[in-house]
């Protein structure tokens, strides 16, 4: 795949982060350290209205999308909705796994739920929006030059020792 990564003037150091799926998004604001700025997840119909607000609130370098079956309607809509600005697609292969890892270690088990071994612990609430903040730390980790994150900013999703990211709580 051809890199947009270009260098951009001005303070543009965020990029919009997109988990497509057919009925809902995970979606993620992650600035050039690391720190999560936004995240949530909302229906597909939506995606191209909070891309654009989302640009409009946070001064972005380019939008991610993960390369998934059936991202081609979200990458249209988000293609319209902020036009010229460089859309780039990310490999999502494992991303939903470590995602789930995510997950397990910003929300460790409580009372009895500490006793299930921690392949049978599901998460009880959708993740998307932690894929997609993975996908913008790929993103930002494939950056040329001094935009990769910070190091200790992305979790190892092998390691539970590992730090997890700066997550705001979801909007």
């Amino acid at each position: 795949m051809a890199s947009l990564h270009a260098p951009e003037p001005g303070p543009a150091s965020a990029v919009l982060a997109v988990d497509p799926g057919s009925s809902k998004c995970g979606v993620a604001v992650v600035d050039s350290a690391g720190r999560v700025l936004f995240r949530g997840i909302t229906p597909t119909s939506r995606v191209a209205a909070l891309a654009a607000e989302l640009a409009g609130r946070h001064g972005l370098r380019a939008v991610v999308l993960g390369g998934g079956t059936g991202s081609g309607p979200v990458r249209r809509a988000l293609e319209a909705a902020v036009a010229g600005m460089p859309l780039e697609v990310v490999d999502e292969e494992h991303t939903s796994e470590a995602a789930r890892a995510l997950w397990s270690r910003l929300n460790p088990p409580r009372g009895w739920r500490r006793l299930l071994p921690a392949g049978l612990r599901v998460p009880d609430c959708p993740y998307d929006d932690l894929v997609a903040v993975i996908l913008a730390q790929r993103w930002w980790a494939a950056a040329p030059g001094d935009a990769s994150p910070a190091p200790g900013a992305q979790p190892d999703p092998r390691n539970p020792d590992s730090p997890p990211p700066d997550l705001l709580p979801r909007y």
